[in-house]
């Protein structure tokens, strides 16, 4: 699957959430914006890691230093 088709699905997947939770009490919302954080505290190595991945791939592929 190509990057246009990748981030068209995941926009469209977005969409079919951001419904879904629109209709959700303040309190399932909070909850889910908990879990949200929380996986991104634990997952911050290796976020990190994977950014850090992603800045050298833009680099060694020429992307202006300003862009990184």
């Amino acid at each position: 699957m190509d990057v246009q088709t990748t981030v068209f699905e995941i926009c469209k997947k977005a969409k079919v959430a951001s419904r879904e939770l629109c209709v959700q009490s303040t309190e399932k919302k909070n909850k889910i914006l908990s879990d949200i954080a929380d996986a991104l505290i634990a997952n911050t190595e290796k976020i990190i890691a994977a950014n850090r991945e992603d800045i050298s791939r833009a680099a060694e592929n020429g992307v202006p230093s300003h862009m990184l």
